[in-house]
């Protein structure tokens, strides 16, 4: 029943606000996702489950006052070609740099580059067993 109830309620909530995501949209997806995980992480995430809600809307928070990021959370893969964009650009960060330069990348968007950027960095915090880093890097 519980499988079942949860994409029927977000089914419903996302046809009722297909036009508006907004931080009610992130939260509710990320306290879905917790539950969703693993058993052996089901422990730490519910500990930290009301910051990790909270911080979930933080990147969107930020894209009122960083520049940098908004370009961060979509890429337009149609500007790099028609028929086979996927292939014409790199996956290395460095490499889409030296061939697109860093203002194209940033006006169509980066969000593939920042996934990575993200998951080394959530790695690294696990590593650490850096907690703050774990659950803000998560929730972003």
């Amino acid at each position: 029943m519980k499988k079942i109830f949860l994409p029927l309620v977000l089914a419903v909530l996302a046809i009722g606000s297909a036009g508006a995501w907004g931080f009610f949209g992130h939260r509710l997806i990320t306290q879905a996702a917790v539950y969703r995980l693993p058993s052996s992480m089901q422990g730490f995430y519910y500990r930290h489950l009301p910051e990790l809600v909270r911080q979930s809307t933080a990147p969107d928070e930020r894209r009122a006052t960083d520049p940098d990021e908004a370009s961060k959370h979509f890429i337009d893969m149609d500007h790099y070609s028609e028929d086979d964009p996927f292939g014409k650009v790199p996956q290395d960060f460095n490499a889409a740099v030296e061939k697109f330069s860093a203002d194209t990348l940033k006006k169509y968007g980066t969000v593939p580059w920042a996934i990575v950027a993200a998951t080394d960095q959530l790695t690294e915090a696990f590593r650490q067993r850096d907690t703050v880093g774990i659950v803000r890097l998560s929730a972003e």
